[in-house]
């Protein structure tokens, strides 16, 4: 059995909270992302949402 650090610990769930900050920041920020793209005339890519 490997002995895992309690720092060690800490930082993979600090990794894992900040994962899904940006993830939710990125959502968020999407609409606009996609309106500035068609401003510019780049059409947004497909998405493809995770269920």
């Amino acid at each position: 059995m490997k002995t895992v650090s309690i720092t060690g610990q800490k930082i993979r769930y600090l990794v894992v909270l900040y994962q899904k900050f940006l993830t939710q920041l990125a959502s968020s920020l999407s609409p606009q992302i996609d309106q500035v793209l068609l401003r510019i005339g780049i059409k947004p890519f497909l998405r493809i949402k995770n269920t």
